[in-house]
């Protein structure tokens, strides 16, 4: 409850309810979790927190900070930072230097193609007409190091809203201690501000303000539990109760499993198989979960020949081991028709029902002829190892009767979710792909200068909220002129790898058009979620070739080969653009007496010079004064001035220069 004695909340009761005056009662509502039956109506609990919230005084909003300013994180978490800025006043310069420890953490690279580490990802929104003038980790150091500057100067952020200024991740090595430390450095060589009209930067003694941030190691929980299987103690069995279980680890409700990478890759004994987590479980039945993720999660468990069995909804702590043992409340539970807890397995909370042969999380009439039908030793019969449920070798008369024990009851079915094999592995059979976007995305890194002739660009087409992809169609319009497709050198995308009969990938150019056509073989899988479609690659023949590609129609088909038609998320253009503005060297360098001057413009520019000046500062020539287009240009100059009279032979400079950018390039006349 809180009460107009807290004036932490006056002004925020003014502003949402009209008055400071008045008593509140806040309530927090709670929507019922359905995993079975501790969350109904009566019985929902909550934990109690060791740290209960409290409320203190705001402080002023700092000058520079990371974003998240406090993060708990485990061994092994990459952990994703932005650095945010704000001052009252415009500011011309920035500079970032922190610190890490190297036994806590590795940094990652943010471009593999540029040679050394670059810590830091620039987002583009300071300064965004230029580049960084630094961007390094110092090893020796151990610092982290990013700096940007504008002629112009820039109002960045308010209080109340700061902008990102780059994006940097780190990765929590095995050594990661309890407060690991990441701080910037201070001084007038660490972090500052350069202010407009200052000649001194603002730094952390002067009152700068840039709070380290607040991180604590967090212990990944475990879950030991025993999965037994009913009909391994049937003679002539042994009682070994080892397999491989499929594992599903979901939070309360949710049907996608955890997909925590540090989580399957400690846990998942079958490399083979990558739509599912497969774990190992002992001769007495012995399971364990390790680097699991705080939270709070339903585990169910799956075994070939066996229904699956489902937990109520378990937490996790950081660093605790969750048992689970026997019982109604603490153990795997099956369900009835209507999908609640069964009465099967209250007696150990462990035991999984036998007879699901046919693999479809239920024991019917399906489950005993395919029992029949492997009958004998023969272990090449169709489900031979999947009808020998006691594990002994022999489908037989114990395989069958612990089957038909089951079949035709109302405790016969796997726990909710019912995780039935589908025909359609994948996708959804029938469902249609209206949601569904494909995203162009470039393979080949370009600098930032226009696509000279010989030069080979390649493209790849990425499918996203897929649903059920049986085939698809598209076009690409181009001018042949100015850009030749390679149809030797396009690569089918990974879209339909996953299908165990294969597919088919056909690429040809008619008439300025490039076709792709692409369908999986078979009706028993269809893709689903995302992937690559295709990888083409072309040839520049000419300048302007950026602006020759122009995205055609095109469908994707479902399995009941119903069409949806293409969706681009963005366009050829977008993605050919400079990224950037920027004056390249001209070629040839030394020249006599022409030459051509290189340069891009990421968007649309009211004012863009081109002018040529002598070493002693004097212009000589203006090329282009003007709007220009973005894109990449060229312009060729003559080697005269604006008189019209050729220059001497010797250094001149070139300058590019628009509103918010300005570059420079040397070149030299010979005779």
């Amino acid at each position: 409850e809180i009460r107009e004695s807290d004036s932490n909340f006056l002004d925020w009761n003014t502003k949402l309810f009209g008055s400071a005056s008045t008593d509140y009662d806040i309530y927090v509502a709670i929507s019922t979790d359905k995993t079975f039956i501790n969350l109904t109506k009566g019985g929902i609990q909550l934990s109690k927190s060791s740290s209960p919230l409290s409320i203190g005084t705001g402080g002023s909003t700092p000058n520079i900070s990371v974003s998240p300013t406090d993060l708990a994180i485990a061994i092994g978490d990459t952990a994703t930072f932005d650095v945010m800025v704000q001052h009252s006043v415009p500011i011309n310069l920035v500079q970032i230097v922190m610190t890490i420890n190297s036994t806590d953490f590795a940094v990652l690279d943010q471009d593999s193609s540029t040679s050394g580490t670059q810590p830091f990802l620039d987002l583009g929104n300071v300064f965004s007409s230029t580049s960084a003038i630094e961007n390094k980790f110092v090893s020796s150091g151990n610092q982290l190091r990013f700096a940007k500057s504008t002629f112009t100067g820039q109002m960045v952020g308010t209080t109340t809203q700061p902008v990102a200024l780059a994006r940097f991740q780190l990765v929590a090595r095995d050594g990661l201690q309890a407060t690991p430390s990441l701080v910037f450095s201070s001084g007038a060589t660490g972090t500052v501000l350069g202010l407009m009209g200052s000649s001194d930067p603002l730094d952390t003694g002067g009152g700068l303000t840039a709070p380290p941030a607040e991180l604590t190691r967090q212990a990944r929980g475990q879950i030991a539990a025993i999965v037994e299987l009913e009909g391994r103690t049937i003679a002539p069995a042994t009682g070994d109760f080892t397999t491989l279980l499929d594992i599903h680890l979901r939070p309360p409700g949710s049907t996608i499993d955890l997909d925590d990478s540090i989580f399957l890759t400690a846990n998942d004994d079958d490399l083979t198989t990558t739509d599912t987590l497969e774990v190992s479980v002992g001769a007495t039945g012995a399971l364990s979960l390790v680097s699991i993720p705080a939270g709070r999660y339903v585990l169910t468990v799956k075994d070939t020949s066996h229904v699956s069995g489902r937990t109520d909804t378990i937490i996790v702590r950081n660093g605790e081991t969750v048992t689970i043992s026997s019982g109604n409340n603490n153990g795997f539970f099956g369900s009835d028709l209507r999908g609640d807890p069964t009465a099967l397995l209250p007696s150990s909370g462990r035991e999984l029902i036998a007879g699901d042969v046919s693999e479809d999380n239920e024991i019917n009439e399906d489950d005993v002829n395919l029992i029949i039908s492997a009958w004998g030793t023969d272990d090449t019969a169709i489900s031979f190892e999947q009808a020998d449920i006691n594990n002994d070798d022999i489908v037989g008369a114990a395989d069958l009767t612990v089957t038909t024990s089951n079949f035709g009851n109302s405790q016969g079915f796997g726990a909710p979710p019912v995780y039935k094999k589908s025909d359609i592995k994948g996708g959804i059979a029938g469902a249609r792909n209206d949601h569904a976007a494909l995203e162009l995305r470039g393979i080949t890194v370009r600098p930032n200068l226009a696509m000279a002739p010989g030069e080979v660009i390649g493209i790849e087409i990425h499918g996203r909220d897929l649903e059920d992809l049986a085939g698809y169609e598209f076009r690409i319009d181009l001018d042949e002129t100015r850009l030749r497709p390679l149809v030797d050198r396009a690569e089918q995308g990974d879209v339909f790898t996953a299908n165990p009969y294969g597919s088919v990938f056909e690429v040809r150019v008619e008439g300025g058009t490039l076709h792709v056509l692409s369908s999986r073989i078979g009706k028993q899988w269809s893709a689903a979620g995302e992937g690559s479609l295709a990888k083409l690659w072309f040839e520049v023949i000419d300048t302007g070739a950026e602006e020759s590609l122009t995205l055609g129609e095109g469908v994707l088909l479902n399995t009941r080969y119903q069409p949806d038609q293409v969706a681009w998320s963005n366009s050829l253009y977008e993605l050919l653009l400079p990224q950037q503005p920027a004056l390249s060297v001209n070629y040839p360098n030394p020249f006599n007496p022409t030459t051509v001057i290189p340069f891009a413009l990421h968007g649309p520019t009211d004012e863009v010079r081109l002018q040529i000046y002598n070493l002693l500062g004097q212009r000589v020539r203006t090329l282009l004064m003007g709007p220009m287009a973005p894109g990449f240009h060229t312009i060729v100059w003559n080697g005269r001035d604006d008189s019209g009279r050729q220059v001497a032979a010797g250094l001149y400079i070139s300058e590019l220069r628009t509103a918010e950018f300005r570059q420079t390039r040397k070149m030299t006349l010979v005779k």
